[in-house]
């Protein structure tokens, strides 16, 4: 489905036929899976419950693969177990015997080419610094958070000491009357005392702004400061090495591959397609990858459908 994704974005024109799509479309027309049910354990055979028979049976899928052999349109029919298959590729094909149909199939078997690793390579490391630049933001985000916390505070300190000042002032205002009515019978000749000078306001500026940034660095003005670069990241050693990018789903779980690995087959124009491509390898390479891999499955699956045959019963009646 990763080779899906890639043609479909350069082929805008084309029509994708898949259980996957199936599901997109519901999505996106407003319909939600059923809670607590299972969502999408593989790209090609997904499961999933929308309380809808025709959707969760799947049937809509006969009905516009009827549909789609009776509109004129390029499409991809995207099935990873069927088109495994000979038999399922011959059915597949008889839906689209119509004249005005030109039925290709396209292999993507064995290693991919270097533009495909090259284009993994630069989605990884696209992915990986859209990543790092949302953490660097996040944590941009928390420093402003916490300047902006630390500056309401010293504001909210501030207005305290100014309105305790201000009650002390009033208080000691209020005392000097009384004193200065109590020594009215006293020496004239005495100066009275000075009061304390009120600072102008460009003093009183001043004087806030280097306490605030005594007390923290903190801007006078407000500004936050101003913030470093986002970080540039590059791919580990292992990362290089990678060929496929990873999926959310599998494209085909294992229980499904364990089924048709044995009965797997390359296409062949005998079965009804007027162009076979090899993307990848050629075919003679896909051919011997096709084969190694089917004996590596053999030896490394546990076989679930095996029964004795009519001889071991034979054998044992005796």
């Amino acid at each position: 489905f990763h080779w899906l994704d890639n043609f479909m974005a350069e082929h805008p024109h084309f029509v994708e036929l898949s259980d996957r799509k199936l599901l997109d479309w519901a999505v996106a027309s407003g319909l939600k899976p059923s809670r607590g049910a299972s969502w999408r354990n593989s790209n090609d055979r997904p499961e999933v419950s929308f309380g809808i028979q025709a959707l969760d049976e799947l049937s809509a899928r006969r009905l516009i693969g009827t549909l789609a052999s009776l509109v004129p349109r390029n499409y991809v029919v995207m099935e990873v177990k069927s088109n495994l298959v000979k038999l399922d590729r011959e059915t597949a094909l008889a839906r689209f015997a119509a004249p005005h149909y030109r039925r290709i199939a396209c292999v993507m078997i064995g290693d991919p080419p270097p533009a495909w690793v090259r284009q993994v390579q630069a989605d990884l490391l696209r992915e990986k610094q859209e990543k790092a630049v949302h953490e660097w933001k996040v944590k941009l985000l928390e420093r402003e958070r916490k300047r902006l916390l630390i500056m309401a505070e010293k504001k909210v300190a501030k207005q305290r000491r100014q309105s305790e000042e201000e009650k002390n002032n009033k208080q000691n205002n209020d005392e000097q009357i009384d004193g200065n009515i109590e020594d009215d019978g006293e020496d004239d000749n005495e100066p009275p005392p000075k009061k304390p000078r009120k600072k102008t306001p460009s003093e009183g500026a001043a004087a806030e702004e280097n306490s605030e940034d005594e007390d923290g660095g903190v801007a006078a003005t407000g500004r936050p400061a101003v913030a470093e670069q986002p970080p540039a990241v590059e791919l580990t050693e292992e990362e290089r090495g990678r060929r496929f990018k990873a999926q959310p789903y599998p494209d085909l779980n294992s229980s499904a591959l364990t089924q048709v690995f044995a009965q797997g087959a390359l296409p062949e124009k005998e079965e009804g397609f007027e162009e076979i491509r090899y993307e990848w390898q050629d075919e003679s390479a896909a051919k011997d990858y096709m084969k190694a891999w089917i004996l590596q499955k053999k030896v490394a699956t546990c076989a679930q459908d095996i029964e004795p045959s009519q001889w071991f019963y034979l054998e044992h009646a005796e």
